[in-house]
């Protein structure tokens, strides 16, 4: 009689499989994630909807300053400045209508709003061209606060 063909050697235990997170939190942790992503994009649109509306605000101040229209221009610099407070360019602007207007304490106080809101990084295009237009705005104010007196 024939021997049987041995059987082969039974396979090592297989390790336990490893446990998989629950679904639910593996669902919650990439929609904290994408969530996260989303906000950040959002914000930084937000923020750069808030920049071009505030620009546009401060550009058409601008053109209604060159016009003679400061009756149209203070309110247009004032909504720039309270979209985009961080930028000093609307309150130096406003400044100038200020001044322009007569309303010497309001326009010192603008330029000074100004002058703080400069980044500490700032460093004009050439020293003498910044204090020109620091000084032709000071001046301004100054001539104004001479005609009331």
């Amino acid at each position: 009689m024939a021997t049987p063909p041995s059987l082969p050697p039974p396979e090592p235990a297989a390790a336990a499989p490893l446990q998989a997170p629950p679904a639910d939190q593996v669902c919650a942790k990439l929609s904290s994630a994408m969530l996260a992503a989303l906000l950040g994009q959002v914000r930084e649109t937000d923020r750069e909807q808030r920049r071009d509306r505030g620009n546009k605000l401060y550009q058409d101040g601008r053109k209604a300053y060159e016009a003679a229209r400061l009756d149209v221009a203070e309110p247009l610099f004032r909504k720039a400045i309270e979209i985009i407070p961080e930028f000093p360019e609307p309150h130096l602007a406003l400044a100038h209508v200020l001044a322009r207007l007569g309303r010497a304490a309001e326009a010192e106080a603008s330029l000074a709003e100004s002058k703080r809101r400069l980044p500490d990084s700032y460093q004009p295009a050439s020293p003498t061209e910044h204090e020109a237009a620091m000084a032709s705005a000071e001046e301004a104010v100054s001539a104004w606060q001479d005609d009331l007196v």
